[in-house]
């Protein structure tokens, strides 16, 4: 991924080819396909770049990062909002920096907002994967 522009650019490729006519609407879900893995690619970019930032490697420990609402159900359209959970095994400066790093990073991508889960230890998890299960239904 080279940047916004590129970001920006390519979903409204991709928007521009399904929607040429009324008659397109049909192709709605396959275009939230594209868009929900372009969303995935991202995600997995700024995380990778944030990690290396904060932690000096390219996966971060003791994070787990996980897309829900429309990223985790392949439901993007137009310009979606980014959901993302991040939980971090504590509140160590080291995953405060880097969660605030990875939201700061997605600002200028378009999304209408961007969504982070309420808390974000461990312990966080635990309770959110018990009772929302459905919609947290898409490891990254």
């Amino acid at each position: 991924m080279a940047g916004v522009k590129d970001w920006l650019q390519q979903i409204t490729e991709e928007r521009d080819r399904f929607f040429r006519d009324p008659s397109s609407i049909f192709r709605a879900f396959e275009f939230g396909r594209i868009y929900s893995s372009a969303y995935n690619h991202l995600i997995k970019t700024q995380v990778v770049n944030a990690s290396n930032a904060v932690f000096r490697k390219p996966a971060p420990p003791g994070v787990a990062i996980f897309s829900f609402g429309a990223p985790a159900r392949n439901e993007m359209v137009g310009r979606s909002d980014a959901d993302i959970a991040i939980y971090r095994a504590c509140n160590s400066t080291e995953e405060i920096t880097f969660k605030e790093y990875v939201i700061k990073s997605l600002q200028d991508f378009g999304f209408t907002k961007i969504d982070t889960a309420i808390g974000g230890t461990a312990n966080d998890l635990k309770s959110h994967m018990r009772t929302s299960v459905i919609e947290t239904n898409m490891v990254i």
